[in-house]
């Protein structure tokens, strides 16, 4: 029992030796890199992923335990739609001469062709079970089967290998290529190569240990043992790197160079690791058992996990200082560099921190007379150093390789000064609180406030114009420039800017403001423009500005760091442009929620070398710009489904559908591997939409029923770092009218409306002409009947006037009374032509004139009898 216990006891003690030494100093964790993971929720069929590979037209391959999918960036499609063949499918590599071939789980070989994998010769693989798929530079596919056997297929034959050949007769494990473009192969515990159609081994001894080979663009290729990482060169192996337990050619399940000549391996059990001139680094993944790697033509590396999903790996294009690099705190109130190129961070707890230029940490001691301090906001001093404000008041550095700090006496100590700004002329300016600046000349401390100007509620930004003016932004949108004795204060009519929280002169004397509400305010020549989200910014609460050296300025907000071409912004200030397209360093570059505060300052800061550094609240960010400024290539863009009613239908260049149909979808892939985030898409009906219409993350387009007619549907698909490029695709829409909608129906109808319309003008105009006939005749007979009765009275009454004279001309007695009846009846006559008149008259044909007739008539006829 006793020696059943040691036994145990020594078994313990040696694994437990063994973890530590491997976990100890060799195992160091690689910060170069950034790690973005795809998972189940994302998409992917299967967190298991084996085999990866890249087509023409750029699209991600994996084969997965769920079967193959495709990946443009953003989303995960089935390859090919057929979920049958797909999950049959074992080993998965593209060719230039072949395409895409695929080796199944059940034997032999499958190419795709039209959307769908197809057998390929089955006559020579219907009974091979490929373990291995190889694919040379030139396009020559090399193939390894279970039992041993090397096939070698290029564009016209095909050749089997065996021991017969001068092949090992063990099975092949991998396959490479050198600089030369001679291939290689490993077979458990040898390398053999190809020469002029023949195999000839390698004359090195392994001791009995498995062998792993990868391929070298220049020189020999790699080989991996047990314990060791190889070059072959002049056909001798050279040590590159030792491995410590696990990690050796029994363990790799991948291995391969990138394009900078570091290679990559893929362990069962101990995740991935790095080899570059001499030194191995792990790398985090998802996971620690690595299937697959596989680098894309964007310099990405692609990592295939067994249960962690997919990764994409590549090199930082900055640097995070924070708890785990070395600082006592992670967040740093402010940040600055002095004349020397040294960086200074004020790590709140951790106090005041010195960068030099190999970037190593180094805490500055706490003053000698007392205990430590709290690093609010720090800034450079003209004669060397940096200053630094605290609770317990102001601090210059002292010189020296072992600086300290110094409180500096004329300060006050019982303020907490958040914002510090040092001018050209070695003045130092303070926001002290409510209302109150302070200004430090040399040793002397001035206070200025209400009295002398200043009456801005909390100060946010400090700084100076060309001329060397200093100006000061509030929190409630004032801006105040200093005039040599007080503080004036300075309009900004018509924008609600909330708090100034920075202020940035440029050498073409534009002043540029970052504000909490109203984005970035730009003065230039006496005219204000603004530009926030509505001209394409991601946020409106501006904390810092920054330009850096390559045409591009740099923003800091409360969501993050994002830049945007100078240019592009003056083109947008001035009317000239529509929106600016931004670039968000955010969850595609390793980061996720930095936020930078308005309240601190200097907040950001660029130091001599070009470097950009941000305070944040998670650690002090440093941005190099040349690395930020390698251009991806422009996305590609395919329109992969159209669909009416739900129902899909073939995608081609020319579509024609029935205009019966409600709704019609188009749904568009985006191929953009590196910054799928970045890419901004839009897409307009030609015909319908009248303006860009910017895509949402689901990819879809959808329009309700579209009137009959010609239409085309085009995508554009732009990257900011691209600049202005932009990659589009058209399809033409041809909606099929009913019968009733076509072309023939409606000059039938328009014939008819206008047959119709002339039948019924002409109706009109006869009736019109009829109708104006028949009132001539009215008119004529009530003339005829007019003058008839006018002839009858006149000739009556002439008569009885021609009598009534003779009887007075025969009985003088009588005279009186004839000439009153000759006076009688001559009136009748004159009211009988005036009734004659007024009838004929056409402006008495109202019905008021009548009316008026009617009551005179009736009066006069009725007054004779007195009624």
């Amino acid at each position: 029992m006793s020696k059943t216990v040691l036994a145990h006891f020594r078994f313990w003690v040696v694994g437990l030796a063994a973890s530590y030494a491997f976990a100890a100093p060799e195992d160091i964790v690689s910060t170069d890199y950034v790690t973005r993971e795809w998972h189940v929720a994302d998409g992917l069929p299967s967190d298991q992923i084996s085999r990866l590979a890249q087509d023409d037209a750029g699209f991600l391959l994996m084969v997965t335990t769920a079967g193959v999918a495709r990946f443009d960036g953003s989303h995960f499609v089935k390859f090919p739609p057929n979920a049958d063949a797909n999950a049959r499918i074992r080993v998965l590599a593209w060719t230039p001469q072949f395409g895409v071939v695929a080796a199944l789980t059940t034997g032999g070989l499958a190419v795709m062709e039209r959307g769908a994998f197809v057998s390929w010769h089955p006559e020579d693989f219907r009974n091979r079970r490929i373990q291995t798929m190889f694919v040379e530079p030139s396009g020559v596919l090399w193939l390894a089967c279970d039992d041993g056997t090397v096939l070698r297929q290029d564009k016209e034959t095909l050749r089997a290998f065996g021991p017969k050949d001068g092949l090992p007769p063990n099975r092949v494990r991998t396959f490479a290529t050198d600089g030369r473009g001679q291939v290689w192969i490993s077979a458990e515990g040898s390398i053999t190569r190809y020469v002029d159609s023949a195999w000839i081994s390698l004359a090195e001894d392994f001791h009995g240990s498995e062998v792993r080979l990868a391929s070298s663009a220049n020189g020999g290729p790699w080989v991996i043992t047990q314990d060791r990482v190889l070059r072959v060169q002049d056909l001798q192996c050279v040590e590159v790197a030792a491995l410590p337990p696990r990690l050796g050619a029994h363990f790799v399940q991948a291995a391969l160079e990138d394009h900078n000549g570091a290679l990559w391996i893929g362990t069962r059990s101990q995740g991935l690791h790095i080899v570059a001139e001499g030194s191995r680094q792990r790398v985090s993944t998802s996971h620690d058992d690595i299937f697959g790697l596989f680098e894309d033509r964007e310099g990405n590396m692609w990592v295939g996990t067994n249960g962690g999903g997919l990764d994409r790996i590549r090199r930082k294009s900055y640097q995070l200082y924070d708890k785990s690099a070395g600082l006592l705190d992670n967040y740093s109130y402010t940040v600055c560099a002095d004349g020397r190129g040294d960086v200074w961070l004020a790590n709140r707890d951790g106090g005041v921190v010195r960068l030099r230029h190999d970037r190593e940490i180094e805490l500055i001691a706490s003053p000698p007379d007392g205990p430590a301090v709290s690093a609010v906001s720090i800034f450079p001093r003209s004669g060397g150093g940096v200053g630094v404000t605290t609770g317990r008041g102001i601090y210059f550095t002292t010189e020296g390789e072992a600086p300290i700090l110094r409180r500096i006496e004329a300060a006050p100590t019982n303020t907490i000064v958040r914002v510090s700004y040092a001018a050209r002329n070695g003045d130092v300016w303070f926001a002290l609180g409510v209302a109150r600046l302070g200004r430090l000349r040399g040793e002397a401390f001035e206070v200025f406030d209400h009295d002398r100007g200043m009456d801005g509620r909390e100060i946010r930004a400090i700084s100076e114009d060309n001329d060397g003016n200093i100006w000061v932004g509030a929190t409630e949108g004032k801006l105040f420039r200093f005039d040599g004795l007080r503080f004036i204060q300075v309009p900004l009519p018509g924008i609600e800017t909330g708090a100034i929280q920075t202020i940035r002169f440029e050498s073409d004397r534009r002043m540029w403001l970052g504000t909490l509400a109203a984005g970035v305010v730009v003065w230039s020549d006496g005219k204000i423009a603004t530009c926030s989200t509505r001209q394409g910014l991601p946020d409106d609460d501006i904390t810092q500005i920054l330009p850096d050296d390559h045409g591009f300025l740099w923003f800091a907000s409360k969501h993050g760091i994002f830049r945007v071409n100078r240019q592009e912004m003056i083109e947008v200030l001035e009317g000239r442009r529509a929106r600016v397209v931004p670039r968000v360093i955010g969850p595609d570059d390793g980061l996720r929620d930095i936020a930078c505060s308005g309240q601190f300052q200097p907040g950001a800061w660029k130091s001599p070398d070009g470097v950009l550094w941000f305070a944040t609240r998670r650690g002090v960010l440093a941005l190099d710009p040349t690395r930020q400024l390698s251009a991806p290539p422009a996305p590609t863009v395919a329109i992969e489904e159209v669909a009416y009613d739900d129902q899909k239908i073939p995608v081609a260049w020319s579509i024609r559908i029935d205009a019966q149909f409600h709704k019609i979808e188009f749904r568009f892939g985006v191929l953009c591997l590196s910054h799928p985030e970045h890419v901004r898409l839009e897409y307009r009906m030609d015909g319908f939409d009248d303006n860009w219409v910017v895509a949402g993350a689901n990819h879809l387009a959808a329009y309700p029923r579209l009137p009959p007619g010609n239409y085309h549907f085009r995508v554009n698909a732009s990257l900011p770092e691209s600049g202005s490029a932009i990659t589009s695709n058209a399809l033409e829409l041809v909606v099929v009218p009913r019968w009733w909608q076509t072309d023939w129906i409606r000059f039938a109808a328009v014939l008819a409306s206008a047959l119709g319309v002339t039948v019924s003008v002409r109706a009109w105009s006869h009736r019109r002409l009829r109708l104006q006939v028949e009132k001539l005749q009215r008119e004529s007979e009530i003339r005829t009947r007019i003058a008839q009765n006018i002839h009858d009275d006149l000739g009556a009454n002439l008569t009885q006037i021609s009598l009534l004279t003779q009887a007075a001309r025969r009985n003088p007695a009588a005279n009186v009374e004839s000439f009153e009846r000759i006076h009688a009846t001559v009136s009748e006559i004159t009211r009988s032509m005036d009734e004659v008149v007024w009838a004929v008259n056409p402006k008495f044909d109202e019905v008021e004139s009548l009316a008026g007739y009617l009551g005179d008539f009736a009066r006069d006829f009725l007054s004779a009898a007195g009624i």
